[in-house]
């Protein structure tokens, strides 16, 4: 969905075969603008940021200090 309305998505996966296999179906579907990889999201993408905005998944308990920091200066809270 993120990708119909932004110009650039970055997604992590924590299971590197979940994060090819969805990689893989996202390129079949067309879509150019995602650019996935496989890591603990809890620590976000350094080499990416800053970010926007950042969407965290499965319930995480908390946020993490690391997406905080990597959030670009004018990302609305």
């Amino acid at each position: 969905m993120l990708a119909e309305v932004v110009s650039r998505v970055y997604s992590v996966e924590l299971i590197e075969s979940l994060g090819q296999t969805a990689a893989q179906r996202l390129e079949q579907l067309g879509y150019r603008n995602i650019e996935s990889g496989s890591a603990d999201g809890y620590k976000g993408w350094l080499e990416k940021a800053p970010f926007d905005g950042i969407v965290v998944t499965a319930a995480a308990p908390f946020i993490p200090p690391a997406l905080v920091e990597q959030l670009s200066p004018a990302a609305a809270w």
